[in-house]
């Protein structure tokens, strides 16, 4: 594999430039049922119930993968939403909801200037917010006279990356109100087999 704008972009990248190529490359397609937004503010009502000294502003992932509202669910849900405010599940105000994947990238090198454990407290705190959510319609659910009722999967996953590295962690609740992410896998992106590998975890992600 011989991919010369990665190649430069190994040898130091802005955070824009950095963004755009990983956009183009592997985050362009989408099954029709998802939606993507990129540098959006999350809503503050999605906030996690932290008992923090130190104030938490809202995220602003640089890529976040949810569902389409108007096209993912079925009237139940949508009448869910109707009784919450007509916000239930929402991640932003463009029709994202029910975020469960995202992206923060920073730059490296001479032309850059991140760094991946400022990105991996961006991903730890948006993914939080994907995973409040979810235990949010848990919730719901739960106070649901029907018997029918099935509990959503919870887990988010998200990606911190520069221009050489990139590393994927899943997040989890448990008792419904402790959150706790951990690192899965490690990719060192000049090695075409890890960059292949990386791609085949994002798609695997989004299918």
């Amino acid at each position: 594999m011989k991919d010369e704008e990665l190649w430069q972009l190994h040898e130091g990248a802005a955070e824009s430039d950095l963004a755009q190529y990983f956009k183009d490359q592997m985050f362009a397609s989408r099954p029709l049922n998802l939606r993507r937004s990129d540098t959006q503010p999350m809503l503050r009502h999605t906030f996690p119930l932290w008992d923090s000294t130190y104030p938490v502003s809202n995220p602003v992932p640089d890529v976040l993968y949810g569902y389409s509202r108007e096209v993912a669910f079925s009237g139940r849900v949508k009448q869910l939403a109707r009784l919450d405010g007509g916000e239930a599940g929402a991640a932003n105000t463009l029709g994202l909801v029910y975020p469960f994947f995202v992206a923060e990238f920073k730059g490296d090198g001479p032309s850059g200037a991140g760094s991946l454990w400022v990105a991996t407290n961006q991903c730890l705190c948006a993914a939080a917010y994907c995973v409040n959510i979810a235990n949010r319609l848990n919730r719901q659910v739960g106070e649901c006279k029907s018997r029918n009722g099935q509990q959503v999967d919870s887990v988010a996953f998200s990606v911190a990356m520069n221009s050489t590295e990139a590393r994927l962690f899943v997040s989890w609740s448990e008792n419904d109100t402790d959150i706790y992410m951990r690192q899965v896998e490690a990719f060192a992106l000049a090695r075409p087999e890890h960059h292949l590998e990386f791609r085949r975890y994002v798609r695997n992600i989004l299918d």
